[in-house]
């Protein structure tokens, strides 16, 4: 599944000579926290936000800097100045805004999502604005996806080879001590565990086996003796 699979294919956007005045009045109506920002071609050219127009409001109500200030300033004085004061999309808008192309994973746009920081991303090809991506489209496409079922249901003995198999394959489980029983799909998990943290691990790798229809898991903690 690509980003074009889930993507929002009609999207509102704002052009950066719009007001912000207008937007606000958009996105309060419209119930959306963000708009891409395209010029007269479509192409993109930033992004306004909730963020966007928070900023402005707390800039705007800050005291004025003294002239001297400013002259000494690294420069980010005229910045806020704009961003406090502008009245159209263009001077309180983010630019260089973080797009994603339509053929990229799913795995991609989550990643890029989280390390941005960001709610929804834009859809650019050929650099021409194309659709919207947001995290909830993510989750729903997650929830779409059905675990594809064997062809035949696994006997009690392969469910508990393949049980055994995760337990000792993963590296967090190498501390666990334990013995897999397995009646009609049913794994009983007996043994012992550091701690509840790992004891919930080995319940959970034993779920992910195909076959599996429900886990009894009845791993315990070690002892305060095993420690010495």
């Amino acid at each position: 599944m690509q980003v074009r699979d889930i993507m929002t294919t009609k999207v509102q956007t704002a052009k950066p000579t719009d007001t912000v005045a207008d937007v606000a009045r958009l996105m309060a109506v419209e119930r959306i926290s963000g708009l891409p920002v395209v010029d007269e071609k479509g192409k993109i050219v930033g992004v306004v936000s909730e963020g966007d127009l928070m900023a402005r409001a707390a800039l705007g109500n800050e005291s004025p800097r003294s002239w001297w200030l400013g002259l000494i300033s690294d420069g980010e004085a005229p910045d806020e100045f704009i961003r406090a004061h502008g009245k159209t999309v263009g001077d309180v808008m983010t630019r260089n805004a973080k797009t994603i192309a339509p053929d990229a994973s799913l795995a991609a746009l989550a990643r890029k999502l989280e390390s941005n920081g960001v709610k929804r991303l834009p859809v650019v090809e050929n650099g021409a604005l194309v659709g919207l991506v947001s995290r909830a489209d993510v989750v729903r496409a997650l929830a779409s996806i059905k675990p594809s079922a064997p062809a035949t249901d696994p006997s009690d003995a392969a469910i508990r080879s393949a049980v055994i198999s995760k337990l000792h394959g993963a590296q967090t489980l190498n501390s666990v001590q334990a013995t897999v029983i397995v009646r009609d799909g049913v794994v009983e998990l007996w043994g012992l565990a550091p701690n509840g943290p790992t004891i919930d691990a080995a319940r959970v790798a034993a779920e992910d086996v195909p076959g599996v229809k429900r886990v009894e898991n009845h791993i315990a903690l070690f002892p305060t003796a095993y420690y010495g």
